[in-house]
């Protein structure tokens, strides 16, 4: 391939070490090479690392997705890893995760004291989840959140975090224990009149658009 000058045009490219010199000529100069040890894995998914991971895969381990990790034995036996997307570490591992040769997007430590329910479209949250977690649970990067009008504000200021999410209905009793502890919510909606209001507002808004536009229901369509 090299000698017929061809070339292939990517924007991340990853090779073993001891073919970057050879391999190098072949790939655009804006792609981004990334370089793993000889012998490295490539899984294309997501992945919980367990004993049997590293039976079936070895100890070097590309991974284009997320990763899992709370398993100690798995991670002892792990020599290197890339993760296209987040490394979620149990918090007793940290430490033996740090030692460990690493590349990944985002790194995220889970606190098995505190609940995580992290980017669903809808989840609705209650008494009974916030009973498991002795920290708390914290809701992240979802869509719209429901809280059960069995929810105490009490409750909802001691241990409920919500971060990073489109929409919270709650009941009138909630609304400010929930102002309190959202961070970055786009609507805090009342259960009932200022749902029903918003709901009305947004279809209202999309249909006013498409006043002019043409619209077609169909699976294929040409011109």
């Amino acid at each position: 391939m090299i000698g017929k000058g061809l070339k292939f045009t990517a924007k991340r490219i990853i090779i073993a070490e001891s073919l970057v010199d050879k391999l190098v000529a072949l790939f655009d100069e804006e792609a981004d090479i990334m370089k793993v040890p000889d012998g490295t894995r490539f899984i294309d998914d997501d992945l919980e690392l367990k004993p049997k991971t590293i039976k079936k895969y070895g100890t070097k381990l590309c991974v284009s997705g997320d990763v899992s990790i709370q398993d100690a034995e798995a991670l002892s036996s792990l020599e290197y890893l890339f993760a296209g997307g987040t490394v979620s570490v149990n918090k007793g591992l940290e430490d033996a995760f740090d030692e460990i040769e690493s590349v990944y997007d985002e790194l995220r430590i889970i606190d098995p004291d505190l609940g995580y329910i992290v980017d669903r479209p809808m989840v609705k949250v209650g008494a009974a989840v916030l009973g498991k977690y002795p920290k708390g649970v914290r809701v992240e990067d979802c869509a719209k959140v429901t809280l059960s009008e069995e929810l105490s504000a009490e409750a909802i200021m001691e241990k409920l975090h919500i971060v990073d999410c489109a929409m919270v209905i709650c009941t009138k009793e909630q609304e400010e224990a929930v102002n309190m502890i959202a961070e970055d919510v786009a609507m805090i909606l009342v259960a009932g009149q200022d749902q029903e209001d918003e709901e009305d507002g947004m279809l209202g808004s999309f249909f006013g658009k498409l006043k002019d536009t043409q619209i077609i229901n169909a699976a294929e369509y040409k011109m």
